[in-house]
């Protein structure tokens, strides 16, 4: 987070902000040197903990990591596959709330209607189009704030552990393609440039 005081939108406001940008840029242009150099895990394990640290810019506070860097991947990422779904993946996380009598029905409701699905990533539509046709219009609310927990960016949040990585990539069942740095540096620098464009115009509070 950016350590500048809490000054009204001057010119020495501006120049702090401007310099706390152009920090977080080099270390983001760094990332692609480090790849080059064919240090693949390091890059991205960074580029990971890079999406999650920005991802609180725009969240709130009491979101956890993985929530975070989920709802950036997937609000700013502009890459259709960190939008694709896992029914098996979104059912296992509503069975950990199963304890609320409000999740428990959406469970029941959604189990037998996902099942169809085998164990893999579909676009967000089907899984979605699936969903609405089991639940109200009020449940569909509900789940759909939670959907990221059945998304590939939900998951992908494990490349930020080091034990994940292998070879600069993490495999995931059910996905054809690896989790690589390739994939992740894109989504980085656009999330990171939608951060400075509010960042400067005032629309977007870093400290």
């Amino acid at each position: 987070m950016c350590d500048f005081p809490n000054v009204e939108n001057n010119d020495f406001e501006l120049e702090a902000l401007s310099a706390f940008c152009e920090d977080w840029n080099r270390r983001i242009v760094f990332l692609d040197e480090l790849f080059r150099q064919g240090r693949a895990d390091e890059s991205l394990i960074l580029c990971c903990c890079y999406i999650e640290a920005i991802g609180t810019w725009f969240y709130d506070a009491g979101s956890n990591g993985e929530e975070t860097f989920a709802r950036a991947l997937l609000r700013h990422g502009e890459k259709e596959i960190f939008d694709r779904i896992n029914p098996v993946r979104l059912l296992d996380a509503l069975r950990q709330k199963e304890d609320s009598p409000q999740w428990s029905i959406l469970l029941n409701r959604l189990a037998p209607v996902l099942a169809r699905f085998k164990d893999g990533f579909y676009p967000s539509n089907e899984i979605t189009r699936a969903c609405r046709s089991a639940l109200t219009s009020e449940e569909f609310a509900a789940l759909d704030d939670f959907l990221w927990k059945g998304a590939l960016a939900g998951l992908a949040h494990k490349v930020t552990k080091c034990e994940e990585v292998h070879n600069g990539s993490l495999a995931v069942r059910g996905l054809d393609e690896s989790l690589d740095f390739r994939l992740f540096y894109p989504a980085l620098i656009r999330i990171f440039e939608r951060a400075r464009r509010l960042i400067m115009s005032g629309k977007l509070k870093v400290y």
